[in-house]
């Protein structure tokens, strides 16, 4: 079994500051981002390799 700490990702905590600077609240599009999407991706890959391992 692997258990990965998501608490605080990258994308979540980059998105969190660029509201804040705008001083806006943060929205359900902040958090489509590139860096979203590649941290998902290596979290399944993460996901996958565990699963065809010999």
């Amino acid at each position: 079994m692997r258990i990965l700490d998501t608490e605080d990702l990258q994308c979540l905590r980059k998105a969190r500051w660029q509201t804040q600077r705008e001083n806006r609240p943060l929205q359900r599009e902040d958090l489509f981002s590139d860096l979203a999407r590649r941290e998902i991706a290596a979290i399944l890959r993460s996901d996958l390799s565990h699963h065809f391992r010999p």
